[in-house]
Protein backbone atom coordinates (compact mmCIF):
# COMPACT_ATOMS: atom_id res chain seq x y z
CA UNK A 1 0.00 0.00 0.00
CA UNK A 2 1.69 3.45 -1.09
CA UNK A 3 0.65 5.90 1.59
CA UNK A 4 1.11 9.98 0.33
CA UNK A 5 3.74 12.20 1.86
CA UNK A 6 1.77 13.89 4.17
CA UNK A 7 0.30 10.80 6.00
CA UNK A 8 3.38 8.77 6.29
CA UNK A 9 5.46 11.75 7.47
CA UNK A 10 2.47 11.99 10.02
CA UNK A 11 2.70 8.01 11.05
CA UNK A 12 6.82 8.43 10.51
CA UNK A 13 6.78 10.62 13.58
CA UNK A 14 4.81 8.09 15.42
CA UNK A 15 7.30 5.19 15.07
CA UNK A 16 8.99 5.14 18.52
CA UNK A 17 8.69 4.86 22.18
CA UNK A 18 9.19 6.88 24.15
CA UNK A 19 7.75 10.60 23.19
CA UNK A 20 9.34 13.59 24.24
CA UNK A 21 9.06 17.15 23.47
CA UNK A 22 10.22 17.49 20.13
CA UNK A 23 8.44 15.01 18.96
CA UNK A 24 5.51 15.67 19.83
CA UNK A 25 5.86 19.96 18.47
CA UNK A 26 7.01 18.25 15.53
CA UNK A 27 3.50 15.75 15.49
CA UNK A 28 1.19 18.79 15.95
CA UNK A 29 2.91 20.85 13.17
CA UNK A 30 2.15 17.83 10.92
CA UNK A 31 -1.82 17.32 12.31
CA UNK A 32 -2.52 20.77 11.79
CA UNK A 33 -1.37 20.55 8.20
CA UNK A 34 -2.99 17.45 7.01
CA UNK A 35 -5.81 18.19 4.86
CA UNK A 36 -8.06 15.59 5.53
CA UNK A 37 -7.74 12.68 8.28
CA UNK A 38 -10.09 9.82 6.54
CA UNK A 39 -7.21 7.60 5.35
CA UNK A 40 -5.27 7.82 8.65
CA UNK A 41 -6.76 5.12 10.70
CA UNK A 42 -6.39 2.62 7.22
CA UNK A 43 -2.81 3.28 6.68
CA UNK A 44 -2.23 2.91 10.34
CA UNK A 45 -3.46 -0.32 10.77
CA UNK A 46 -1.86 -1.29 7.77
CA UNK A 47 1.64 -0.49 9.27
CA UNK A 48 1.00 -2.12 12.97
CA UNK A 49 1.05 1.69 13.93
CA UNK A 50 -2.61 2.42 15.56
CA UNK A 51 -2.20 1.92 19.15
CA UNK A 52 1.40 4.02 18.94
CA UNK A 53 -0.08 6.55 16.53
CA UNK A 54 -3.35 7.29 18.94
CA UNK A 55 -1.06 6.94 21.93
CA UNK A 56 0.96 9.16 20.58
CA UNK A 57 -1.89 11.68 19.57
CA UNK A 58 -3.02 11.94 22.59
CA UNK A 59 -0.03 12.67 24.48
CA UNK A 60 0.82 15.73 22.19
CA UNK A 61 -2.69 16.57 22.76
CA UNK A 62 -4.00 16.48 19.02
CA UNK A 63 -7.77 17.00 18.64
CA UNK A 64 -9.21 14.07 16.06
CA UNK A 65 -12.65 14.68 13.98
CA UNK A 66 -14.18 12.41 15.72
CA UNK A 67 -15.44 9.97 13.41
CA UNK A 68 -11.26 9.44 12.98
CA UNK A 69 -10.91 9.21 16.72
CA UNK A 70 -14.06 6.21 17.00
CA UNK A 71 -12.06 4.50 14.20
CA UNK A 72 -9.18 4.24 15.63
CA UNK A 73 -10.45 3.95 19.54
CA UNK A 74 -12.30 0.55 17.90
CA UNK A 75 -8.69 -0.42 16.39
CA UNK A 76 -7.23 0.12 19.56
CA UNK A 77 -9.41 -2.20 21.58
CA UNK A 78 -8.95 -4.81 18.76
CA UNK A 79 -5.55 -4.78 19.35
CA UNK A 80 -5.89 -5.11 23.05
CA UNK A 81 -7.94 -8.24 22.96
CA UNK A 82 -5.23 -9.54 20.45
CA UNK A 83 -2.72 -8.87 22.77
CA UNK A 84 -4.55 -10.96 25.82
CA UNK A 85 -4.93 -14.14 23.69
CA UNK A 86 -1.22 -13.61 22.34
CA UNK A 87 0.36 -13.45 25.43
CA UNK A 88 -1.69 -16.60 26.27
CA UNK A 89 -0.23 -18.23 23.30
CA UNK A 90 3.43 -17.50 23.97
CA UNK A 91 2.64 -19.06 27.60
CA UNK A 92 1.23 -22.07 26.19
CA UNK A 93 4.00 -22.64 23.06
CA UNK A 94 6.67 -21.96 26.23
CA UNK A 95 4.93 -24.33 28.82
CA UNK A 96 4.66 -27.16 26.37
CA UNK A 97 8.28 -26.79 24.95
CA UNK A 98 9.63 -26.33 28.41
CA UNK A 99 8.27 -29.61 29.18
CA UNK A 100 9.40 -31.17 26.12
CA UNK A 101 12.39 -30.19 26.91
CA UNK A 102 13.37 -27.98 23.82
CA UNK A 103 14.80 -24.58 24.09
CA UNK A 104 13.30 -21.59 22.11
CA UNK A 105 14.21 -18.49 21.32
CA UNK A 106 11.33 -15.75 20.58
CA UNK A 107 12.01 -13.49 17.62
CA UNK A 108 10.94 -9.78 16.67
CA UNK A 109 7.91 -8.31 17.99
CA UNK A 110 7.16 -11.22 19.96
CA UNK A 111 10.06 -10.05 22.59
CA UNK A 112 9.94 -6.72 22.00
CA UNK A 113 6.60 -6.00 22.69
CA UNK A 114 7.64 -6.87 26.42
CA UNK A 115 11.07 -5.55 26.20
CA UNK A 116 11.17 -2.10 24.83
CA UNK A 117 7.93 -1.09 25.34
CA UNK A 118 5.59 -0.47 28.14
CA UNK A 119 2.92 -2.21 27.38
CA UNK A 120 2.55 -5.06 24.78
CA UNK A 121 -0.44 -3.36 23.44
CA UNK A 122 1.66 -0.95 21.74
CA UNK A 123 3.53 -3.73 19.65
CA UNK A 124 0.93 -5.48 17.39
CA UNK A 125 2.27 -7.75 15.60
CA UNK A 126 0.78 -10.41 12.76
CA UNK A 127 2.93 -13.59 13.10
CA UNK A 128 5.07 -14.99 15.98
CA UNK A 129 8.96 -16.17 14.98
CA UNK A 130 10.50 -18.61 17.25
CA UNK A 131 13.72 -20.44 16.75
CA UNK A 132 14.82 -23.93 17.70
CA UNK A 133 17.94 -26.10 17.34
CA UNK A 134 17.75 -27.62 14.00
CA UNK A 135 17.64 -30.91 15.15
CA UNK A 136 14.65 -30.18 17.46
CA UNK A 137 12.85 -28.31 14.56
CA UNK A 138 10.25 -30.99 13.40
CA UNK A 139 9.50 -32.08 17.28
CA UNK A 140 8.82 -28.28 17.98
CA UNK A 141 6.37 -28.10 15.26
CA UNK A 142 4.92 -31.38 15.79
CA UNK A 143 3.81 -29.93 19.51
CA UNK A 144 2.13 -26.77 18.65
CA UNK A 145 -1.47 -28.80 17.63
CA UNK A 146 -1.11 -29.88 21.13
CA UNK A 147 -1.98 -25.94 22.49
CA UNK A 148 -4.47 -25.31 19.83
CA UNK A 149 -2.82 -25.08 16.06
CA UNK A 150 -3.55 -26.39 13.07
CA UNK A 151 -0.82 -27.26 10.55
CA UNK A 152 -1.37 -26.37 6.76
CA UNK A 153 -0.76 -29.33 3.71
CA UNK A 154 2.48 -30.22 3.41
CA UNK A 155 3.91 -27.83 6.42
CA UNK A 156 6.73 -30.78 7.04
CA UNK A 157 8.54 -29.91 3.23
CA UNK A 158 10.39 -27.61 2.23
CA UNK A 159 13.70 -27.06 4.54
CA UNK A 160 16.24 -27.21 1.22
CA UNK A 161 19.16 -24.80 2.09
CA UNK A 162 16.50 -21.57 1.17
CA UNK A 163 13.78 -22.41 3.59
CA UNK A 164 14.99 -21.14 7.05
CA UNK A 165 11.56 -21.80 8.54
CA UNK A 166 8.81 -24.47 8.72
CA UNK A 167 5.42 -23.29 6.87
CA UNK A 168 3.32 -21.21 9.14
CA UNK A 169 0.70 -23.12 11.59
CA UNK A 170 -2.01 -21.56 12.44
CA UNK A 171 -4.23 -21.13 16.00
CA UNK A 172 -7.73 -19.18 16.41
CA UNK A 173 -8.48 -18.17 20.04
CA UNK A 174 -11.27 -15.77 20.98
CA UNK A 175 -11.87 -14.40 17.29
CA UNK A 176 -8.21 -14.25 16.68
CA UNK A 177 -5.74 -15.91 14.44
CA UNK A 178 -2.44 -15.88 15.25
CA UNK A 179 0.44 -17.89 13.35
CA UNK A 180 3.60 -18.86 14.45
CA UNK A 181 6.94 -19.56 11.94
CA UNK A 182 9.31 -22.07 13.85
CA UNK A 183 12.69 -21.43 12.75
CA UNK A 184 16.29 -23.87 12.49
CA UNK A 185 18.13 -20.88 11.15
CA UNK A 186 17.99 -16.76 10.70
CA UNK A 187 18.53 -15.63 7.12
CA UNK A 188 19.47 -11.65 7.19
CA UNK A 189 20.47 -11.52 3.51
CA UNK A 190 24.04 -10.75 4.40
CA UNK A 191 26.55 -11.40 1.44
CA UNK A 192 29.00 -14.27 1.53
CA UNK A 193 27.60 -15.32 5.59
CA UNK A 194 25.78 -18.57 5.89
CA UNK A 195 21.90 -18.85 8.36
CA UNK A 196 23.06 -18.35 11.92
CA UNK A 197 21.46 -21.31 14.05
CA UNK A 198 20.23 -21.49 17.26
CA UNK A 199 23.85 -22.19 19.25
CA UNK A 200 25.00 -18.98 18.05
CA UNK A 201 22.57 -16.90 19.65
CA UNK A 202 22.14 -19.08 23.08
CA UNK A 203 25.55 -17.81 24.61
CA UNK A 204 24.12 -14.20 24.83
CA UNK A 205 20.27 -14.95 25.32
CA UNK A 206 18.22 -12.40 27.20
CA UNK A 207 15.30 -12.86 29.50
CA UNK A 208 12.13 -11.32 29.38
CA UNK A 209 8.59 -11.83 31.56
CA UNK A 210 5.61 -13.25 29.99
CA UNK A 211 2.65 -13.76 32.69
CA UNK A 212 3.96 -15.70 35.41
CA UNK A 213 6.85 -17.29 33.09
CA UNK A 214 10.18 -16.17 31.54
CA UNK A 215 11.00 -16.33 27.81
CA UNK A 216 14.29 -15.70 26.10
CA UNK A 217 15.39 -13.92 23.12
CA UNK A 218 18.69 -12.77 21.38
CA UNK A 219 21.07 -10.50 23.12
CA UNK A 220 20.44 -6.91 22.51
CA UNK A 221 23.46 -6.54 19.75
CA UNK A 222 22.26 -9.15 17.98
CA UNK A 223 18.28 -7.81 18.65
CA UNK A 224 19.96 -4.43 16.95
CA UNK A 225 20.99 -6.49 14.18
CA UNK A 226 18.44 -8.89 13.33
CA UNK A 227 15.83 -5.99 13.56
CA UNK A 228 18.23 -3.79 11.17
CA UNK A 229 18.33 -6.50 8.44
CA UNK A 230 14.90 -7.56 8.91
CA UNK A 231 13.37 -3.90 8.07
CA UNK A 232 15.40 -2.75 5.81
CA UNK A 233 18.01 -5.40 3.74
CA UNK A 234 15.98 -8.04 3.12
CA UNK A 235 14.98 -9.27 -0.93
CA UNK A 236 13.48 -6.32 -2.44
CA UNK A 237 11.00 -8.54 -3.75
CA UNK A 238 9.60 -8.76 -0.32
CA UNK A 239 6.87 -6.73 0.86
CA UNK A 240 7.82 -2.52 1.85
CA UNK A 241 8.79 -1.39 4.28
CA UNK A 242 6.17 -1.13 7.54
CA UNK A 243 6.66 1.38 10.08
CA UNK A 244 6.47 -0.90 13.16
CA UNK A 245 9.47 -2.42 12.21
CA UNK A 246 11.02 1.59 12.06
CA UNK A 247 9.46 1.60 15.73
CA UNK A 248 11.02 -1.28 16.73
CA UNK A 249 14.68 -0.25 16.08
CA UNK A 250 14.31 3.35 17.48
CA UNK A 251 12.72 1.99 20.46
CA UNK A 252 14.97 -0.43 21.09
CA UNK A 253 18.08 2.22 20.71
CA UNK A 254 16.08 4.66 22.96
CA UNK A 255 15.44 1.89 25.53
CA UNK A 256 18.87 0.02 25.93
CA UNK A 257 21.60 3.10 24.84
CA UNK A 258 23.13 2.93 27.99
CA UNK A 259 23.10 -0.75 28.31
CA UNK A 260 24.38 -1.88 24.35
CA UNK A 261 27.78 -2.36 23.94
CA UNK A 262 28.24 0.17 21.12
CA UNK A 263 32.11 -0.72 20.73
CA UNK A 264 30.87 -4.34 20.06
CA UNK A 265 28.22 -3.10 17.59
CA UNK A 266 30.71 -0.74 15.53
CA UNK A 267 33.02 -3.76 15.32
CA UNK A 268 30.76 -6.65 14.56
CA UNK A 269 26.98 -5.12 13.27
CA UNK A 270 28.68 -1.57 11.96
CA UNK A 271 26.31 -1.17 9.02
CA UNK A 272 23.40 -0.92 11.89
CA UNK A 273 25.47 1.70 13.48
CA UNK A 274 26.14 3.92 10.78
CA UNK A 275 22.29 4.10 9.75
CA UNK A 276 20.70 5.62 12.92
CA UNK A 277 21.70 9.17 11.78
CA UNK A 278 19.00 8.67 8.66
CA UNK A 279 16.06 7.63 11.40
CA UNK A 280 16.45 11.03 12.47
CA UNK A 281 14.57 12.53 9.14
CA UNK A 282 11.64 10.15 10.24
CA UNK A 283 10.84 10.45 14.10
CA UNK A 284 13.50 12.64 15.62
CA UNK A 285 16.16 10.81 18.18
CA UNK A 286 15.73 11.69 21.80
CA UNK A 287 18.47 14.21 23.58
CA UNK A 288 20.04 11.56 25.38
CA UNK A 289 20.56 9.03 22.27
CA UNK A 290 21.81 12.28 20.31
CA UNK A 291 24.31 13.09 23.45
CA UNK A 292 25.06 9.65 23.83
CA UNK A 293 26.00 8.44 20.54
CA UNK A 294 27.12 11.80 19.23
CA UNK A 295 25.07 11.10 15.40
CA UNK A 296 25.73 13.51 12.66
CA UNK A 297 21.96 14.23 12.09
CA UNK A 298 22.86 17.84 10.70
CA UNK A 299 22.39 16.90 6.62
CA UNK A 300 20.51 13.84 5.62
CA UNK A 301 19.12 13.02 2.08
CA UNK A 302 16.34 13.78 1.05
CA UNK A 303 13.38 11.38 -0.04
CA UNK A 304 12.78 10.00 3.54
CA UNK A 305 11.03 7.04 4.22
CA UNK A 306 10.53 6.49 0.30
CA UNK A 307 11.01 3.25 -0.17
CA UNK A 308 12.00 0.63 -3.06
CA UNK A 309 9.29 1.65 -5.60
CA UNK A 310 10.96 -0.49 -8.84
CA UNK A 311 10.76 -4.11 -10.04
CA UNK A 312 11.07 -6.94 -8.46
CA UNK A 313 8.92 -5.41 -5.90
CA UNK A 314 6.25 -4.67 -8.04
CA UNK A 315 5.28 -6.28 -10.95
CA UNK A 316 5.80 -5.00 -14.35
CA UNK A 317 1.97 -5.19 -15.00
CA UNK A 318 1.45 -2.36 -11.70
CA UNK A 319 3.86 -0.20 -13.15
CA UNK A 320 3.00 0.51 -17.08
CA UNK A 321 1.58 3.98 -16.23
CA UNK A 322 5.26 5.12 -15.13
CA UNK A 323 6.70 4.11 -18.56
CA UNK A 324 10.04 2.94 -19.24
CA UNK A 325 11.54 6.35 -17.87
CA UNK A 326 9.70 5.88 -15.03
CA UNK A 327 10.31 1.99 -14.26
CA UNK A 328 14.45 2.23 -15.04
CA UNK A 329 14.64 5.17 -12.17
CA UNK A 330 12.57 3.65 -9.97
CA UNK A 331 14.17 0.04 -10.29
CA UNK A 332 17.58 1.11 -11.03
CA UNK A 333 18.30 4.62 -9.13
CA UNK A 334 16.05 4.06 -6.35
CA UNK A 335 15.78 6.74 -2.85
CA UNK A 336 19.36 7.35 -1.67
CA UNK A 337 17.33 7.43 1.59
CA UNK A 338 16.24 3.79 1.03
CA UNK A 339 19.94 3.02 -0.99
CA UNK A 340 21.78 4.20 2.10
CA UNK A 341 19.60 2.27 4.39
CA UNK A 342 19.87 -1.21 2.28
CA UNK A 343 23.54 -1.30 2.22
CA UNK A 344 24.18 -0.19 5.49
CA UNK A 345 25.99 3.27 4.66
CA UNK A 346 25.82 6.66 6.65
CA UNK A 347 24.52 10.02 5.79
CA UNK A 348 27.80 11.04 4.68
CA UNK A 349 28.35 8.38 2.01
CA UNK A 350 27.80 9.07 -1.67
CA UNK A 351 26.10 6.11 -2.95
CA UNK A 352 25.51 5.56 -7.22
CA UNK A 353 24.42 2.58 -9.14
CA UNK A 354 27.35 1.06 -10.88
CA UNK A 355 26.34 2.01 -14.51
CA UNK A 356 26.46 5.29 -14.21
CA UNK A 357 29.41 5.18 -11.78
CA UNK A 358 31.35 3.32 -15.16
CA UNK A 359 30.06 6.01 -17.53
CA UNK A 360 31.32 8.72 -15.44
CA UNK A 361 34.58 7.67 -14.52
CA UNK A 362 34.34 7.44 -10.90
CA UNK A 363 37.06 4.70 -11.06
CA UNK A 364 39.66 7.17 -12.24
CA UNK A 365 38.77 9.28 -8.83
CA UNK A 366 41.54 10.14 -6.67
CA UNK A 367 43.89 12.88 -5.01
CA UNK A 368 46.95 14.02 -3.24
CA UNK A 369 45.25 14.33 0.17
CA UNK A 370 42.92 11.85 0.31
CA UNK A 371 42.10 7.95 -1.29
CA UNK A 372 38.99 7.20 -2.57
CA UNK A 373 38.06 3.41 -2.70
CA UNK A 374 35.27 2.02 -4.60
CA UNK A 375 33.37 -0.95 -2.30
CA UNK A 376 31.39 -3.33 -4.75
CA UNK A 377 28.35 -4.36 -2.84
CA UNK A 378 26.70 -7.21 -4.40
CA UNK A 379 23.43 -8.18 -1.75
CA UNK A 380 21.25 -10.23 -3.08
CA UNK A 381 18.47 -7.71 -3.02
CA UNK A 382 16.45 -9.57 -6.59
CA UNK A 383 14.76 -12.22 -5.57
CA UNK A 384 16.71 -15.94 -6.43
CA UNK A 385 15.29 -15.25 -10.52
CA UNK A 386 18.12 -16.92 -12.99
CA UNK A 387 18.98 -15.58 -15.96
CA UNK A 388 21.10 -17.72 -18.08
CA UNK A 389 22.24 -18.91 -14.57
CA UNK A 390 23.62 -16.22 -13.41
CA UNK A 391 21.73 -14.41 -10.53
CA UNK A 392 20.19 -10.89 -10.61
CA UNK A 393 21.61 -8.42 -8.00
CA UNK A 394 21.96 -4.82 -8.19
CA UNK A 395 25.73 -4.17 -8.05
CA UNK A 396 26.06 -0.44 -6.57
CA UNK A 397 29.47 1.32 -6.15
CA UNK A 398 29.22 3.05 -2.83
CA UNK A 399 31.72 6.14 -2.64
CA UNK A 400 33.58 7.06 0.27
CA UNK A 401 36.55 8.98 1.57
CA UNK A 402 39.37 7.67 3.32
CA UNK A 403 42.58 9.09 4.80
CA UNK A 404 45.59 8.71 2.83
CA UNK A 405 48.12 6.42 2.38
CA UNK A 406 51.06 8.08 2.77
CA UNK A 407 51.98 9.33 -0.42
CA UNK A 408 48.92 9.98 -1.35
CA UNK A 409 47.85 7.65 -3.92
CA UNK A 410 45.64 4.61 -3.81
CA UNK A 411 46.39 1.44 -2.40
CA UNK A 412 47.64 -0.92 -4.12
CA UNK A 413 45.82 -4.23 -3.18
CA UNK A 414 42.22 -4.57 -1.07
CA UNK A 415 43.03 -4.46 2.66
CA UNK A 416 40.55 -7.41 3.05
CA UNK A 417 38.67 -9.70 0.52
CA UNK A 418 36.04 -10.59 2.97
CA UNK A 419 34.82 -6.89 3.27
CA UNK A 420 34.49 -6.11 -0.07
CA UNK A 421 36.58 -3.01 -0.04
CA UNK A 422 38.80 -3.04 -3.24
CA UNK A 423 40.83 -0.23 -4.35
CA UNK A 424 39.76 1.84 -7.77
CA UNK A 425 41.41 -0.54 -11.10
CA UNK A 426 42.53 -3.47 -8.47
CA UNK A 427 42.84 -6.73 -10.88
CA UNK A 428 41.90 -8.27 -7.53
CA UNK A 429 38.31 -6.71 -7.40
CA UNK A 430 35.76 -8.87 -8.71
CA UNK A 431 33.92 -8.72 -12.53
CA UNK A 432 30.28 -7.22 -12.30
CA UNK A 433 28.08 -9.92 -13.86
CA UNK A 434 26.21 -8.93 -16.87
CA UNK A 435 22.54 -7.62 -15.54
CA UNK A 436 24.13 -7.00 -12.58
CA UNK A 437 23.54 -3.03 -12.93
Amino acid sequence: MVMPNQFFSLLALCARWPGHPTQYAQLRQQAQALPDWDAVPKYAEAHGLVPLLYTHLQAAGVALPPRVEQQLQGYYMQHAHATRVRAQVLTDILARFQAAGIDVLFLKGAALAHLVYPQPLLRPMRDIDILVRAADVYRAYALLPEVGFTPSPGAHYGLDPDHHHLTAIKRVADGVSISVEVHHALHLNEKGRQPQRFEAFAPTAQFFPVGSSTAQTLGREETLWHIYRHAFCMPVSYEPLRLIWVADLISLVEAWVEGLDWERVRRQYDAAYRILPLLHSLSPWSEAVLERLKLPVGRLPSSAGTSYQGWPRYPLAQQRAKGIKGLLRDSIFPSPWWLRLYYGQGPSTTVVPVTVARRMGIEKLGSRRAATVLSISASSAWPAESVRGRHLAPGWYSVTTISPTGSGSLPTCPPSASTGVFCAGCPCAPRMESGSG
